[in-house]
């Protein structure tokens, strides 16, 4: 039986208005803002190859299967057990004993044959390889504000005035019946309840029932728009003809609109009169540096033809540094330039890079320094320091690693650190999720494998050493048996549940003899998205 066929035999429905809301909530279709885009919402479906009826009926069909899939879900947690023994472990609380062995202990070694840090040159090549760099030309043109003259300004505030407006919006809340007389029961019980409570009784939550903050123009149906921008904050209405069916509307909130004044509004103006200015100054630029460039005019006596700024620049790598090792202003926060620069074909210029500023960039790529493994004798004194810095970093591990096992072999730690001259310190009892800030998760992990009483070894980065640790002492603290903490158990209970449904499908999967797509599947286990589950 598929997951539709659930939805059908246990009657889960979901009225037209339900699932446009959810479209409309669909964070895919909203701006940063969170209002619904029109346009974003066409660009998907024609990317879908969907009309906005097929889209409707394929959004309702799965939220109908995650209601089958929540539902499926429900209330469902690991058993105690299993709770009580996962609680043991987050809780669990460790004091352990160090020695602590300083890198600054360990000499640092003579330098070896020059076989040796060949042999670790070769092994490390492309630690030594020179980063590609390229000598770029470049044409820079950066438009410059214009002062556009205030009766202009004004004729056009007064020609598009209207457009500067700020429209009058309202908080709606609506729910749809399913016939008149429901609709009328519901109504006449908001005498003495309030309408998000009543809503809430019926299982219309405000995700449904709230339509956001609209205005007039944005609600598509005429009786409730009519309505809606007629009523008194805080009043509710019986629409008996709603283009859905029968609705009861509130207006929550009014944010009322404003009537612009040439003084607001003349900036707005101003940089799009500039802007449009800007781009015809831009055309006719484009045009006339293709044909210097088609006829092959030097890029320096373009931008003295032009009046615009030419760069040369010597050298610059991928990372936009230049071969001394400085950041390339030109190329400070300009990712889309760098990445052109490095895809343009050496000695042919590229199609010119517009930004978001109205500035426009024309490059030539004039010459290409290909990366290159440096030759060991330019490098050999690095080549020791890496070699050198390694094996001092090998040998105080394997320091510590002797002193654990002649430790766990019943060496007293306080004789070995004398011995050694090293000193010990004790970390008091913590838990994985309170131990201290210089613990990273390799050394939890090594400690929490370790036993009680035993002896083991882990790096601290940040005071470049490694310890040798013993278990001092480990215990369960009494909390441990009120189960795992909220966030935890939540985690727990979501890879229970995925579990659990995944054995649903393996089920569905053997009885069917078919295959399910697992990004669909994660679609219904999760969010909704634009596509079906089948």
């Amino acid at each position: 039986m598929s997951f539709t066929s659930h939805t059908k035999r246990f009657n889960i429905a979901l009225s037209e208005r339900e699932t446009v809301n959810s479209i409309l909530k669909d964070r895919q279709f909203t701006t940063e803002s969170g209002e619904f885009s029109r346009a974003q919402y066409d660009q998907t479906l024609r990317t879908l190859g969907l009309t906005e009826a097929r889209f409707v009926k394929q959004r309702n069909s799965q939220l109908r299967r995650q209601i089958f899939a929540d539902a499926y879900l429900a209330g469902l947690e690991p058993p105690k057990m299993l709770q009580t023994i996962l609680a043991s472990g987050v809780f669990e609380e460790r004091k352990i004993i160090t020695l602590t062995v300083p890198l600054s202990s360990i000499a640092m070694p003579a330098r070896p044959e020059t076989a040796v840090l060949k042999a670790y040159y070769e092994s490390k090549i492309d630690r030594w390889k020179a980063p590609e760099f390229r000598n770029v030309l470049m044409l820079i043109h950066a438009p410059k504000p214009l002062q556009i003259d205030e009766n202009i300004l004004k004729s056009e505030f007064e020609a598009r005035k209207s457009t500067f407006d700020v429209p009058e919006r309202r908080k709606i809340f609506q729910i749809v019946f399913p016939d008149l007389k429901s609709a009328e029961e519901f109504f006449s019980k908001l005498k003495t309840t309030k309408f998000e409570q009543l809503a809430e009784a019926r299982g219309n939550t405000a995700d449904v029932y709230d339509l956001g903050n609209v205005t007039q123009q944005e609600l598509s149906d005429e009786a409730v728009r009519n309505a809606a921008f007629a009523m008194k904050k805080g009043e509710t209405k019986l629409i008996p003809n709603g283009k859905f069916g029968p609705a009861i509307i509130k207006v929550d909130d009014i944010t009322a609109g404003k009537i612009a004044n040439f003084a607001e509004a003349k900036q707005a103006i101003s940089e799009k009169i500039s802007n449009i200015k800007n781009t015809e100054t831009l055309e006719k630029l484009e045009k006339k540096i293709d044909d210097a460039l088609a006829n092959g005019v030097p890029f320096e006596d373009i931008a003295k033809q032009n009046n615009i700024q030419f760069v040369n620049i010597e050298s610059v790598n991928r990372a936009g540094m230049s071969a001394n090792g400085a950041a390339v202003p030109y190329f400070s926060g300009k990712e889309e330039l760098l990445k052109a620069t490095f895809e343009a074909t050496e000695g042919f210029e590229i199609t010119p890079i517009k930004f978001s500023d109205g500035a426009m960039v024309w490059l030539n790529v004039a010459k290409v320094t290909p990366s290159a493994v440096k030759p060991f004798e330019s490098v050999e004194g690095q080549v020791y320091q890496n070699w050198a810095a390694q094996e001092q970093f090998n040998k105080m591990q394997d320091k510590a690693k002797k002193l654990a096992d002649e430790a766990n072999a019943g060496q007293d730690l306080k004789t070995i650190a004398a011995r050694e001259n090293l000193k010990m310190g004790e970390i008091s009892f913590f838990s994985r999720a309170t131990a201290p800030k210089n613990l990273t998760s390799l050394a939890l992990k090594e400690i929490y494998s370790t036993a009680p009483k035993k002896f083991g070894s882990f790096f601290e980065d940040a005071s470049q050493s490694t310890n040798v640790f013993q278990i001092a002492e480990a215990r369960i603290p009494a909390r441990a048996k009120d189960g795992l903490p909220k966030d935890e158990l939540e985690k727990v209970t979501q890879g229970y549940q995925d579990d659990l449904f995944g054995i649903y499908v393996l089920a569905r999967q053997n009885s069917m003899g078919l295959n399910l797509n697992e990004k669909q599947l994660n679609a219904i286990l999760n969010a909704p998205a634009a596509g079906a589950v089948n």
